[in-house]
């Protein structure tokens, strides 16, 4: 018996050193684990986790959702931004602009990065959302697509932005559907004005409404607009909640047509495909304001990006918007 229990005793003993072993050895190993494999930085959690959502309003029991987005951003593009920032302001410092704006969307995770975000421009010619007003009409009269409207006036553009660009004679009818895609293809002038005028059958103000952006009377094209609100017209068509499905590849199609001789596209591949518009706004005195936004369906990261610039000479804007973009898309490229 009294050899049982010494055995006993020192099995206790043993456990006892064993355990006691264990631990410092774990302790050590662990401290010495974390000095070779540190974690990966913890992502600061933004003030206020709010999300802007809007709900369209065309039917009695179902609110469909046509825009969610982020109200913070979560420090995903600091460096770009910072590197935006910096040639925005060597370009302004050298007399090349006097302001300049952008607005840079993941389409995939919905992050976004705004440079000068408070900056307002003049909205100018209103050509994607009078294409979105149209379709978005035509989804439930499909004949306003084949409907006839007069050419009373045709307005002469010295600078069109293609050789096919499409001739009009006045007194004579043309199909929205012609007058759409004329629009969306080349940005033509009198395509605009003729469908500008007879906006009021698709519901256009109601569009804007619906959207969250600054309604925008007929003829008037000096309603103030940021980058991150004309953004939201390209969100909608990317995620296709605004139009439908089919409605929004055809969009998205007219679109990916635009001219790229110029501007934020002169710099990307020819082969990248792209849904992108553009307008030029004569602010008399004060210079011009080219206002650029497009789809970039970068493969594996597509984004959307805004760029706004005002400034004196029409070629410095265009340089301008075409470098800004190409850091956007560096930035982008590396990402994959």
């Amino acid at each position: 018996m009294i050899v049982k229990k010494s055995q006993i005793y020192i099995n206790l003993v043993a456990l006892l050193f064993s355990g006691t072993a264990c631990y410092f050895i774990f302790s050590s190993s662990s401290v010495g684990n974390a000095g070779n494999h540190l974690a990966p930085p913890v992502q600061p959690i933004p003030e206020h986790l709010d999300y802007h959502s809007l709900r369209g309003t065309d039917f009695r029991f179902v609110k469909p959702q046509l825009y969610l987005g982020r109200d913070f951003t979560t420090g995903t593009y600091t460096a770009l931004k910072s590197t935006l920032q910096r040639f925005i302001s060597g370009s302004k410092s050298s007399g090349a602009i006097t302001s300049s704006s952008v607005f840079l969307r993941d389409l995939t995770s919905g992050d976004w990065m705004s440079c000068n975000p408070e900056q307002k421009f003049v909205f100018g010619n209103a050509r994607l959302p009078l294409l979105l007003s149209y379709l978005h009409q035509a989804q439930t009269v499909p004949a306003l697509l084949d409907k006839k409207i007069t050419c009373d006036k045709v307005i002469n553009d010295p600078q069109p932005a293609a050789t096919n660009h499409k001739t009009w004679e006045a007194g004579h009818s043309y199909s929205v559907r012609e007058l759409l895609e004329s629009l969306a293809l080349y940005g033509d002038k009198t395509a605009y004005a003729l469908l500008d005028k007879n906006r009021e059958i698709t519901g256009y103000s109601k569009m804007c409404t619906d959207l969250g952006l600054p309604a925008l009377a007929a003829g008037d094209a000096n309603t103030p607009i940021t980058t991150q609100e004309y953004g939201k017209l390209f969100w909608v068509l990317a995620n296709g909640t605004y139009l439908s499905t089919e409605m929004s590849e055809y969009a998205c199609t007219l679109l990916g047509n635009d001219d790229r001789g110029e501007g934020m596209l002169k710099t990307l591949p020819g082969s990248m495909k792209i849904a992108h518009t553009s307008s030029i706004v004569d602010l008399g005195e004060k210079g011009s304001q080219l206002k650029e936004s497009a789809i970039i369906y970068l493969q594996g990261n597509p984004y959307l990006v805004t760029i706004m610039t005002t400034g004196k000479n029409k070629s410095d804007l265009q340089s301008v918007n075409s470098q800004l973009s190409a850091m956007v898309y560096h930035h982008m490229q590396g990402r994959n």
